[in-house]
């Protein structure tokens, strides 16, 4: 089926493991995880990490997974999908988006067969 993909990374000069990224969409679907925790909605959604070292410090992501049938309820009619995203630095948020609140316009990709 069709499914939301999202890379997120963070710099950072001293990550600590607790620093929570936190997704939600529409208004009760959320997603929380760090470093070592994960709080997920649905066992369908796969999450995995990565990370490393560059001149500027210390990143650590996350590639997300996310069927598009879990969100359906929450999508605009016009394929868009209300979504925030925060980064919790020890009750430092920041955030990407102005507020922390972005619409993310929905487009299906073609695969291609190899």
């Amino acid at each position: 089926g069709e499914v939301l993909c999202l890379h997120i990374t963070c710099f950072e000069k001293n990550p600590d493991p607790a620093y929570m990224f936190f997704l939600c969409f529409g208004s009760d679907f959320a997603i929380r995880f760090s470093c070592k925790d994960t709080v997920l909605p649905d066992s369908r959604i796969q999450l995995s990490r990565d990370g490393g070292e560059n001149l500027e410090g210390v990143f650590w992501g996350a590639n997300l997974v996310i069927p598009l049938s879990l969100l359906k309820e929450h999508t605009l009619s016009d394929h868009q999908l209300p979504c925030s995203i925060r980064y919790d630095r020890g009750g430092v948020i920041s955030s990407p988006f102005a507020g922390g609140n972005t619409l993310l316009n929905l487009f299906c990709a073609e695969k291609e067969n190899s």
